[in-house]
């Protein structure tokens, strides 16, 4: 009976859930929290909202998929529903990727029995004596949790206990030992300066309120040991003779490998480490509390928990001599990847680990040969003659400067910059505001005018006062209309560190997928770029758009490099983006545009259309109101609309967002955008669509509202082939492939026809006739499901390649 009811309504997913240990064994790793609630994943107005519960609920998932959870305690203020009982089912879509894989256990609170209680009870049975008795213990490894109802009648008896766990009050607070008001016990520092408390010699108990999960803040769950409201102290110095050598130590060229060398130590310890800060006067004191404040941008490994954002940071134990020393005087030394950001930079050695740095020493300024050096140039198009292109590039001086080009043409720069308050923050400081600022210099564009389409020029940038670039030989692209373009396409790139370093948000895959089109571009193979958002992943961490731009320099210095934005330029609570979440680390959008002038409408309306050769791209931002109504919406019907396809037959649709996925993720498909925006691709016989934000490749099949309308057919060579002459729908791919850490796919769809998760691109070639796409990925010889895609008179077809990627 069962089963015939199952098989009627159908089933779920098969999902992969962990039991929890036993209790007695020897190990728990649990999460717990309070007050989360939900929030909407687009603009809409709702009771209620907790902002801070999207990026926690995703930092939680994230530890959970990576096997770290046990088990997870939400005490009190669930959903914050409170009546609106719609609202639960909104909350419990949001919290399915942890609850549905571990033990999620709970407690009652006020904004549950405030409506007595009911909902909550139906949704989260517990192990407790009765109905409306809400009050359990539960044991998991060596930990015995006892669960009250603070909303029921209680009594002022309570046992011995060693910690005690509270929300209801939305931010983190630990005590001492503590009873009657009063410290009975205080901790005391280990050698790491982490406070112990021995309960050996039981006082009382420890107390925290944990209620930041979502209410009125945008935080993540940090590491209870490491959390203390006051900075630390100085370490006691165990190093007295330590000292820092730096080489080169001074004049540092625009990029140089620079060697730390650490003297001087009595104590080597695997928690030391160096730090590379800019400016060198940077506060690096401890402040244990980003923990928090960096989880807003997603990223949740252990990063230094220093008052201002370290440059770049090392162990000393990279060197392989410096733990083995048996000497009562040892040594190490760290390469570090250092490129010219203007500002004098320091090295600063720190022992305690990440998660209780103290300064053991530190170098005076380091200063760099020109800090107003012009540099990592990078061009776009301006419109779709191709006799016009845009020259950006980053100096640290303000007076105008020019661009020399072509047979002894000259332009002026406009110069442009932003600042601290035009960042954007919220309740908690974001890393764009505070911690993670760093001076961007001075952003100088120049339009160079009178080109030739599809022509070979070169020029240089910058002034005598201040130094020239390099000579640099760039190509136009083709004009709208006219036979042929080659592209390269592809989304969520970033960049890595070439050095030992740990940085804040690391790609893995981007220095070997920019050096794979590098070599495209010197071939003479490309014509034009697309990155369709989440570009550099500073999110905040303002210092890391040079480390960006000195990657891309090899290639958008030489052909169009453009650009869609994506979450983590735009997105931040209260900015006017369409998403209420924290991604861009209070960034707003204000360096993306800075750096990368498109043809856009206006400032902050980041979607524009070009043509090159015979395809016209409609870029948009799903990150703005795509409404019907909305401005963008409305603009995206008429550029659509006013495609001539006699003269670019190919209708390419680009933005960040995906409509298609089978990689079950936090928000990877907004219902909302497929249903107000798909149809405008149907009505306007869009052919192919591109989108990001997933991080893998994946295609589909001629796609509408779910179901295929048709189906390629192999031709002689085993190739997909999309026969547009006889129109039914958009194909549909996924490139976020370009360097963050890979996604698996976890559905099996049926209008997905071919998905490979490695780093790669997309790789494009179109004529009049024809428009071929080969997804190129990082690994020689790897078995790979068909990829390339061939429109063919009014074709598409996809099949495997490597584009020139060799085993690194």
């Amino acid at each position: 009976m069962l089963s015939e009811f199952s098989d009627s309504v159908g089933w779920s997913d098969k999902i992969q859930f962990k039991t929890p240990p036993g209790g007695g064994s020897d190990e728990l790793k649990f999460l717990a929290f309070g007050d989360m609630g939900k929030a909407p994943l687009y603009a809409s107005a709702e009771h209620f909202i907790q902002p801070g519960s999207l990026s926690v609920t995703k930092a939680m998932a994230d530890e959970v998929n990576n096997g770290n959870v046990d088990s997870i305690f939400h005490i009190g203020d669930i959903s914050y529903a409170t009546g609106f009982l719609v609202e639960w089912d909104f909350f419990l879509h949001l919290i399915t990727p942890v609850a549905s894989q571990v033990s999620y256990m709970t407690a009652i609170g006020n904004h549950e029995r405030w409506r007595c209680g009911v909902a909550y009870e139906a949704y989260f049975p517990m192990p407790t004596p009765a109905k409306d008795k809400p009050l359990y213990s539960i044991e998991q490894g060596p930990v015995h949790f006892t669960v009250i109802s603070t909303e029921h009648d209680w009594s002022e008896d309570s046992e011995q206990v060693d910690l005690v766990l509270f929300g209801h009050v939305h931010n983190y607070e630990r005590t001492c030992s503590v009873y009657g008001d009063k410290c009975l016990a205080m901790p005391r520092k280990d050698e790491n300066g982490v406070d112990t408390y021995d309960h050996t010699n039981y006082s009382a108990p420890v107390q925290a309120v944990i209620g930041m999960a979502g209410y009125r803040n945008h935080t993540a769950i940090s590491e209870f040991r490491i959390v203390n409201r006051k900075r630390l102290s100085l370490c006691h110095d165990l190093n007295p003779s330590i000292h820092i050598n730096v080489s080169p130590g001074s004049n540092i060229s625009d990029e140089e490998t620079i060697t730390v060398t650490v003297t001087g130590v009595t104590n080597p310890s695997e928690n030391d480490w160096v730090a590379m800060i800019s400016s060198s006067h940077a506060d690096v004191s401890s402040c244990p509390l980003n923990a928090l404040f960096y989880a807003q941008t997603g990223d949740i490994s252990k990063l230094p928990l220093l008052c201002h954002y370290p440059v770049k940071a090392q162990f000393m134990r990279s060197d392989p001599d410096y733990l083995s020393c048996k000497k009562k005087d040892c040594s190490g030394s760290l390469s570090f990847h250092v490129i010219n950001i203007r500002t004098d930079i320091g090295f600063v050695v720190f022992s305690g680990g990440f998660e209780s740095p103290c300064i053991l020493s530190r170098t005076g300024p380091i200063n760099f040969a020109n800090p107003k050096k012009p540099l990592y140039g990078h061009i776009s198009s301006t419109d779709s003659t191709g006799t016009s292109m845009r020259l950006t590039w980053v100096s640290g001086d303000n007076a105008t400067q020019q661009v020399q080009y072509g047979d002894g043409k000259t332009q002026t720069s406009q110069v442009s910059t932003f600042s601290q308050k035009n960042m954007c923050s919220s309740v908690l400081p974001s890393p764009a505001k505070d911690f993670g600022w760093h001076d961007p210099g001075y952003i100088h564009s120049a339009v160079m005018t009178g080109l030739q389409p599809s022509s070979n020029f070169s020029y240089r940038y910058g002034s005598e006062s201040v130094g020239w670039s390099d000579q640099i030989q760039f190509r136009t692209p083709p004009a709208g209309g006219s036979d042929e373009l080659r592209f390269l396409a592809y989304g969520d790139m970033g960049k890595a560190p070439r050095d030992n370093s740990t940085e804040h948000y690391i790609q893995p895959g981007s220095i070997p997928v920019t050096k794979a089109m590098a070599d495209e571009v010197n071939n003479g193979n490309v014509d034009s770029i697309f990155h369709i958002g989440d570009i550099s992943y500073a999110t905040g961490f303002l210092v890391e758009w040079d480390y960006f731009l000195h990657l891309i320099n090899p290639l958008a210095s030489r052909v169009p490099y453009m650009t869609a934005i994506g979450n983590h330029e735009r997105d931040y609570v209260d900015s006017g983006s369409l998403y209420i979440t924290p991604d861009s680390g209070g960034e707003c959008g204000v360096p993306y545009e800075t750096y990368f002038p498109m043809p856009t409408p206006a400032k902050d309306k980041p979607w524009y259309s070009i043509e090159q050769g015979p395809v016209h791209f409609t870029v948009i931002s799903t990150e703005h109101n795509w409404f019907a109504k909305s401005e963008q919406y409305e603009w995206m019907k008429k550029d659509m609309a006013s495609v001539d396809r006699s003269k670019t037959p190919w209708l390419v649709f680009t933005g960040h967002r995906p409509m298609y996925t089978s990689t079950q993720g936090f928000s990877s498909v907004d219902i909302n955008f497929v249903r107000v925006v798909e149809p405008l691709l149907l009505k306007h016989k869009v052919d192919l669509v591109l989108f990001g934000h997933v991080h893998n490749y994946e295609r589909t099949c001629s796609v509408y509202k779910r179901k295929c309308l048709a189906m390629p057919t192999k031709d002689q060579q085993g190739i997909d082939t999309y026969d547009h002459s006889n129109y039914s729908a958009p194909v549909q791919a996924v490139i976020g492939m370009a360097g963050f850490k890979l996604d698996n796919f976890t559905l099996n769809e049926h209008w997905s026809l071919s998905r490979i998760s490695k780093f790669g691109y997309l790789r494009g070639n179109a004529t009049k006739k024809e428009l071929k796409l080969e997804v190129c990925t990082r690994v020689f010889n790897m078995p790979v499901d068909p990829a390339f895609l061939s429109f063919l008179l009014i074709f598409a077809t996809f099949a495997a390649c490597h584009c020139g990627y060799k085993k690194s």
